[in-house]
C-alpha cells in the first residue's frame, strides 16, 4: 500500500509540474503576442531611435528614414523629454 502511495503521489506531483510549465506556456505566448502587437504600433522613427540608443553601430538608413529619425530628434528636443503634455 506504501508502494502505491508514493506511486500516486509522484504521479500527482508530475500532474502539476505539467500543468503549471504548460501555463508557464501560455502566458508567455500571451505576452509575447501583447508585445508583438505594442510594437506594430510604434512609429518607425521611434524604432529607430530605440535601436540607435541600444547598439554602438549607427544604422545605415534611407533618405526617408534619416527625415523621420531627424523629426524624432527635434520633437524629443522641443520637449525635453521625448513627452509632450
Amino acid at each position: 500500500m506504501l508502494k502505491v502511495d508514493k506511486e500516486a503521489s509522484a504521479a500527482r506531483e508530475k500532474a502539476y509540474q505539467d500543468y503549471v510549465m504548460q501555463y508557464e506556456m501560455a502566458v508567455a505566448k500571451q505576452q509575447s503576442e501583447a508585445w508583438r502587437k505594442a510594437i506594430d504600433g510604434v512609429p518607425d522613427s521611434l524604432r529607430m531611435l530605440l535601436e540607435i540608443n541600444n547598439t554602438e553601430n549607427v544604422p545605415e538608413y534611407s533618405e526617408k528614414q534619416k527625415k523621420q529619425y531627424n523629426d524624432a530628434i527635434k520633437a524629443y528636443d522641443h520637449t525635453g523629454n521625448g513627452v509632450s503634455w
